[in-house]
């Protein structure tokens, strides 16, 4: 199955730290599977050379991770050759505990996700 993010390379939890944001593994395996999930069932588009994340949102004055009720993390989906969006990764608890990149352990039964800003159709 091809992802977005491959956590368990060394890499993986650190594919955004040049933003400053470090992902504990049990965080980086529940985006990667669930970013993968949603964009595939959105947009009926595989992750693979010409379809992935550029990393941080661009010319925009968002942070890359907002944590709150809703967090959000503020990425760059890039579709070769033409397409560079900013989508944002969400996630909200159903008990209203605020989940971060770093928690290593959290009840992912507790946690709704989706993703904002896809075009399917211009795709």
């Amino acid at each position: 199955m091809y992802k977005f993010i491959y956590c368990e390379h060394e890499w993986g939890p650190k594919a955004f730290h040049l933003e400053g944001l470090i992902f504990s593994k049990y965080f980086c395996e529940f985006f990667s599977e669930n970013f993968t999930k949603i964009f595939v069932n959105t947009t009926g588009l595989k992750p693979s050379s010409k379809v992935t994340l550029a990393g941080y949102k661009q010319r925009n004055e968002l942070p890359i991770y907002q944590p709150g009720l809703v967090s959000k993390l503020n990425l760059v989906i890039w579709i070769m050759p033409e397409f560079n969006d900013n989508v944002s990764f969400c996630w909200k608890s159903k008990t209203g505990k605020i989940i971060k990149p770093t928690d290593e352990d959290f009840d992912e039964e507790d946690l709704e996700c989706w993703i904002e800003g896809l075009k399917p159709d211009e795709y």
